[in-house]
């Protein structure tokens, strides 16, 4: 037998080592995403249940819980549980990405919100004050015993819808609520009649001593 041939049985069976394909990046981006998504929707429903103050302070009180809850499993887990110490360690690294992400994004949220606001109240008392024909400034009042906001006419146009219902320069608007709710009434009642209390300061920061009247006016459409 020639010594260069080897015997079949005596050969070793050559297996093939079974390659994991590498981990796709839009799987990863996607799952990413949806769990962005998803925590950032249950953080804007808080801050808008809540204010966005409070919802921002829940939400930072609910991550410090999870990195507790996460800090005692790693502690009880410690010396036996690389596996899932691995994985704990994912967790906490994605944690901190929506943490930031979340921190960052209520803040612009938030003031994004206010500055929406604010254009929205100046639109109104703007279109307000061009409907009725004046326009009017704020100005601190006494009112039952409390400081409030109230609106004090500056100028009438002549002819305007506030010059037929006899408002005057110097004259005060006695609303109850806030004033941008009662601009937002106004704005409801376009074409129809409104009732309107209104003082004259003579003097007094207090206006239950003011000499006060009634007006009805009629804001056109």
């Amino acid at each position: 037998m020639d010594e260069d041939i080897v015997p079949a049985m005596l050969v070793e069976p050559v297996t093939a080592e079974v390659v994991a394909p590498p981990p796709s990046p839009w799987r990863f981006g996607l799952k990413a995403l949806l769990g962005l998504m998803a925590v950032c929707s249950v953080q804007f429903a808080v801050m808008n249940y809540f204010g966005v103050l409070w919802g921002l302070c829940l939400g930072m009180l609910a991550c410090i819980g999870v990195f507790a809850v996460i800090l005692l499993v790693g502690m009880a887990l410690s010396g036996n549980g690389t596996r899932w110490l691995a994985r704990l360690d994912v967790f906490v690294v994605r944690l901190m990405v929506a943490i930031i992400v979340l921190f960052f994004g209520s803040i612009f949220a938030g003031g994004g919100t206010a500055a929406y606001h604010a254009v929205a109240r100046i639109r109104t008392e703007s279109l307000v004050e061009r409907q009725l024909g004046l326009s009017f400034g704020r100005q601190p009042f006494v009112h039952k015993s409390e400081f409030v906001s109230c609106l004090k006419i500056t100028s009438v146009t002549s002819g305007s819808a506030a010059d037929q219902a006899g408002l005057k320069v110097g004259e005060v608007l006695v609303i109850s609520g806030t004033i941008d709710e009662f601009l937002d009434l106004m704005h409801d009642n376009f074409g129809k009649d409104m009732d309107i209390n209104v003082a004259t300061p003579n003097g007094s920061q207090a206006l239950e001593n003011c000499p006060q009247r009634s007006v009805t006016l009629s804001i056109p459409k």
